[in-house]
């Protein structure tokens, strides 16, 4: 199952969900939904529906993280393999993971 984006916006703050596969095909569509936003927007990405992620799927988390001024992205509803993924690849502390 490839991967699929959606997304809540609300005045101060961008949902960004993810289900199926978080990979590298997703990379422009994934982009082009945070820089239609402002940087100073609140992001938080559910990743409930996530499967799986690659390392392009991390490569995006961390451009999202370097794009936002806000005090932090929040990543919510991982499940422990996505989780064990973001721990493993050391980037779990620019996060806030609920």
């Amino acid at each position: 199952m490839s991967g699929k984006i959606s997304v809540t916006r609300s005045e101060n703050k961008t949902t960004i969900s993810i289900t199926g596969r978080f990979t590298f095909r997703m990379t422009e569509q994934f982009r082009d939904v945070y820089q239609n936003e402002s940087p100073s927007q609140q992001f938080t990405v559910d990743l409930a529906g996530t499967q799986e992620i690659d390392s392009s799927g991390l490569g995006m988390l961390l451009l999202l993280s370097e794009y936002a001024d806000a005090p932090g992205v929040e990543l919510i509803n991982a499940n422990p393999r996505v989780r064990q993924a973001i721990e493993m690849a050391n980037i779990s502390g620019l996060f806030k993971m609920a």
